[in-house]
């Protein structure tokens, strides 16, 4: 992952355009980014973690900061099944979950 201030900028992630990411908001552990995801072909949310004014990944974290990325995979799974049973739902829960995750 190439070095990027957090909250100011996208850092180069291949899976991720970095051509016009959107920054939605920071958190304690991380900022969440709005970008175009070229696997699924479609803007997802990618929530990237940071210490110490740099962003982490799992080959850069320490042990503590790899248990926690591997506890926020779970609460990524949690939501992805929620918005997958949304979905399914006849409006306006169908619609309310689209908007929740634009």
């Amino acid at each position: 992952m190439a070095k990027a201030t957090p909250g100011r900028s996208f850092p180069n992630i291949k899976e991720y355009s970095s051509e016009s990411p959107e920054h939605l908001g920071k958190g304690g552990f991380g900022d969440t980014w709005k970008a175009w995801d070229r696997t699924r072909s479609s803007y997802v949310a990618v929530k990237i973690f940071y210490s110490r004014r740099a962003y982490i990944s799992f080959d850069t974290a320490t042990e503590n900061e790899r248990e926690l990325l591997d506890m926020s995979k779970d609460e990524c799974t949690a939501v992805q099944d929620i918005v997958k049973k949304g979905l399914q739902m006849p409006p306006p829960y169908k619609d309310s979950v689209q908007y929740l995750c634009q």
